[in-house]
């Protein structure tokens, strides 16, 4: 039996498959295993989760159990006619999860003592379940940020009132003081926390990049492509705010009309593009420009699927810019990279 025990408090975990933060969380798990350190995960119950991934289940190490509790999401749950109060919905639409995690964590370190809380956001409300499990255990805590807690200018969609604003100062302060340690996933996220809290020893925030599994890429069978097109892929979600194809679809039309690009000689594909991807705007602009028989959306594939799919390309494409994620780096980087 593993010699060391932490509680791990994380909404995505397998077989959740929306982020690619699940990643994270299961290497971290699968990894602490062979270290000595058997991991319990704190999650929601399944059916929280709008993607699945089960293969993913298969990746924990035996000695990991998940507790999975109920929840409540103010979106789903406490709308009214599409409407629900933005004040029941700090840190996130998941704060309804919080009172039975935290009545399960209590359980749980009465039945079997953890010696570490470790949480990781988004969604934020893991480390407030965090915090509370913290102050009532003194375990040192461990809060790991894979995006920032509030951004400036804040993220669109995201309530932008004085109110909210100064709420999620409070909440994200309250967390960074009582924390043991910070935990980011690029050198630039770690520093703007450090400037934003200097009263906080700088040895508290620290850096642990994203990357890739060499074991999940030993798996893939060696693929050879037919054809003579170009294959262009991109992974993961896109949007119009910091992920939006459109520019690059029109610069594809530039090329063909230019003699650039021979259009049967080139297919792009985005693999799980998201709601945008799906929605009439984008769909008219791919005809509107003809690319209908270039440009392919492609449904969420489990993810050892994904990554064939990336390994049989020509080219990996990313999306990304806006102000508030010059400094993130997508997780999928990484596996292009490799």
């Amino acid at each position: 039996m593993n010699q060391h025990h932490a509680l791990f408090v994380a909404f995505h975990v397998p077989p959740e498959a929306s982020s690619s933060g699940v990643l994270r969380t299961l290497k971290y798990v699968r990894y602490l295993d062979d270290l000595g350190w058997r991991v319990t995960l704190l999650s929601l119950a399944v059916d929280a989760y709008d993607a699945t991934d089960p293969a993913l289940d298969s990746q924990l190490p035996a000695s990991c159990r998940i507790v999975r509790t109920r929840y409540l999401n103010t979106k789903r749950h406490l709308s009214l006619a599409r409407r629900y109060p933005a004040l029941l919905a700090l840190p996130d639409v998941w704060i309804g999860w919080l009172p039975w995690a935290v009545a399960a964590g209590r359980r749980l370190f009465q039945s079997d003592p953890f010696e570490l809380v470790y949480s990781t956001s988004p969604h934020a409300t893991a480390h407030l379940i965090a915090l509370s499990m913290a102050r009532r255990t003194r375990v040192p805590w461990v809060a790991d940020f894979r995006d920032p807690w509030f951004e400036v200018p804040p993220e669109p969609g995201a309530p932008n009132g004085p109110l909210f604003r100064r709420i999620d100062r409070i909440l994200e302060r309250t967390v960074i003081e009582s924390c043991d340690a910070v935990v980011t996933t690029t050198a630039q996220l770690r520093d703007m926390l450090r400037l934003r809290y200097p009263t906080q020893p700088a040895a508290k925030f620290t850096t642990i990049l994203n990357g890739y599994d060499e074991k999940d890429f030993a798996a893939l069978p060696g693929e050879t492509r037919a054809g003579t097109s170009l294959v262009v892929v991109h992974a993961g979600t896109i949007n119009a705010e910091f992920r939006d194809p459109q520019p690059f679809f029109a610069a594809v039309r530039r090329c063909i009309d230019a003699g650039v690009i021979e259009p049967d000689r080139v297919r792009v594909k985005f693999l799980g593009g998201g709601p945008f991807a799906e929605s009439p705007g984008l769909k008219a602009t791919v005809a509107q420009l003809g690319l209908e028989e270039i440009i392919e959306f492609v449904p969420r594939l489990p993810y050892a699927e994904s990554l064939r799919e990336l390994a049989r390309a020509d080219l990996l494409l990313l999306l990304q810019f806006s102000p508030d994620t010059s400094g993130l780096v997508p997780a999928k980087l990484y596996e292009y990279l490799r």
